[in-house]
């Protein structure tokens, strides 16, 4: 997928068996914490929801995100690295408190433009990432 500066997005992961990744509020501060250090320089957030076995973002991205950076062997972009980063860490984190092992997330981090001529379907998403704690309850 080609990233555009400005662009809107629906950026979406959860755990790899469907199992809870937020367990207390520490739980959900600290995942924030570490989005704010590592993503958020790249992008401003429209709506976000942080579930219990996954989270939802809707951001649009500036110019900086979507700078080249090497990695090794390959290049990635500076949101992505910083999406691999807030997971990589956070999975760390969750490992530890809950005495888990293994990955946390699922590899591929879902990633959705929302195209400009469907006007409404940004809006769509917002409403949907803003009731989806209210329909689970």
């Amino acid at each position: 997928m080609r990233l555009a500066p400005k662009g809107i997005y629906h950026i979406y992961n959860q755990d790899n068996n469907r199992r809870q990744i937020f367990f207390s509020e520490s739980d959900y501060l600290e995942f924030l914490i570490i989005f704010r250090e590592k993503v958020l320089p790249y992008e401003d957030v429209l709506a976000y929801c942080l579930m219990p076995n996954h989270y939802h973002i809707l951001l649009t991205l500036n110019k900086l995100g979507l700078e080249e950076i090497p990695l090794g062997n390959i290049v990635s972009t500076r949101i992505g690295n910083g999406f691999r980063l807030l997971q990589t860490q956070y999975a760390r984190y969750l490992n530890m408190q809950q005495n888990f092992s293994g990955s946390v997330f699922r590899q591929k981090t879902k990633v959705i433009e929302m195209e400009s001529s469907k006007i409404h379907y940004p809006y769509i998403c917002f409403q949907y990432i803003h009731q989806n704690p209210l329909r689970a309850g």
